[in-house]
């Protein structure tokens, strides 16, 4: 009762520590839910053979995307997904500005965590699409 009326901070943090312990099932349950929806889906499975992409990040990019027959090259998937940077070119000079964020903000979220995730060596191999030594 004393550490109560002298650290409110402290009463709070313990609201919130048993608020985390009740929702830890339901956070559990949803979690398997979408392992199970993920290994149902063939695409997602493979994706999740790249390094970083986990059964959200798969799931959420087959059911965002949908059919990837329907864009002719990979480069309109990012673009799509807004991961694509604008441009500003004149003559021979090419500046590449910030991502334009268009399309949906959950599923580039995932992709960044996804990719963030990885070791600098990963990265540096998944960016390049080739075996890198480090």
């Amino acid at each position: 009762m004393f550490a109560s009326r002298l650290f409110p901070q402290y009463l709070r943090r313990q609201e919130l520590l048993e608020l985390l312990d009740r929702m830890n099932p339901t956070i559990e349950e949803l979690t398997a839910a979408v392992e199970r929806e993920a290994r149902k889906r063939p695409e997602a499975l493979r994706l999740m053979t790249h390094p970083g992409v986990g059964p959200l990040t798969a799931l959420a990019f087959v059911l965002i995307i949908g059919t990837p027959a329907r864009f002719q090259r990979g480069k309109q998937i990012g673009t799509y997904v807004g991961m694509i940077p604008s441009e500003d070119s004149s003559a021979h000079k090419q500046r590449l500005g910030h991502i334009s964020k268009q399309g949906n903000s959950l599923l580039r979220f995932l992709l960044v965590e996804a990719a963030t995730g990885l070791k600098p060596t990963e990265r540096l191999r998944a960016s390049r699409g080739r075996r890198c030594r480090g």
